[in-house]
């Protein structure tokens, strides 16, 4: 575990922390981030196992509410260091709220794929970040 933790780079913010266990291509420039809001981790009690508690991180509570944020951020940042000049998503509705956070913040036009049946709200969500 001391291991582990000696690979997170505490000067980085949100995802970008763990940037040393990524298969990534170096790159020049600011990663991109969908601001990490996400309560770092909190310990929950768990009766009847061998551990005293688990170690939980609040996904839910992330900027466009899902753990999407975190790999399509870095998905993006990838695409967007491969100068990808557009980029599309099926989605029932959370990724594609991500990765038009994503590419909104990369300057690089999304198209959503989401099926008529889809939440209103989901399918705002994304319209309002531009894809």
């Amino acid at each position: 575990m001391e291991n582990w933790r000696q690979s997170i780079d505490e000067k980085e913010e949100g995802v970008w922390r763990f940037r040393s266990f990524f298969s990534l291509p170096a790159f020049d420039g600011s990663p991109l981030s969908l601001g990490d809001q996400t309560p770092q981790y909190v310990e929950v009690p768990v009766a009847g196992t061998p551990f005293s508690s688990l170690v939980c991180q609040r996904e839910d509570l992330n900027t466009h509410g899902s753990h999407k944020d975190r790999s399509l951020s870095v998905q993006v940042n990838a695409y967007r260091h491969e100068g990808v000049k557009a980029l599309c998503i099926s989605s029932s509705g959370n990724a594609a709220i991500a990765a038009a956070a994503a590419c909104a913040g990369a300057d690089i036009p999304l198209f959503a794929f989401m099926s008529p049946d889809t939440s209103p709200g989901k399918i705002a969500a994304v319209c309002q970040r531009g894809a």
